[in-house]
């Protein structure tokens, strides 16, 4: 007699079961998912961090895309203009500063996003 064929999910062809995939215990298994919550939990303040930061950019990015609209007025360059085109210039050295730093900031907490998700992929 032959034994009837064994019903696989749509997708799941060739796809071993995890138990299978692996040869692991339960125990085993457990531990593991222990482990991947663990990271996770770690992951979560620097995907929160991450948002943030992004958040911040894109603020700074309105912010300074205003006040070039601004500074394109020509008549902050009229005599009468000079002290609110020197408030203006000023707003955006300093708007630009923090860009950079934020975008510095970002810059360090995704790469230890990336760590963190490899170190979780396996």
């Amino acid at each position: 007699e032959t034994e009837a064929p064994r019903r696989v999910p749509v997708g799941q062809e060739g796809v071993p079961e995890a138990a299978e995939a692996v040869g692991e215990s339960a125990e085993d298994r457990k531990a593991r998912k222990r482990a991947e919550a663990a990271l996770r939990q770690k992951l979560s303040p620097y995907r929160k961090k991450q948002s943030a930061l992004e958040k911040e950019m894109d603020q700074l990015q309105q912010k300074l895309s205003a006040l070039e609209e601004q500074l394109s007025d020509p008549d902050l360059y009229d005599d009468s203009g000079k002290t609110r085109l020197k408030e203006l210039l000023a707003e955006q050295a300093t708007a630009t500063a923090r860009l950079e730093e934020v975008e510095a900031q970002w810059l360090e907490v995704s790469e230890e996003v990336e760590t963190l998700e490899a170190e979780l992929a396996g």
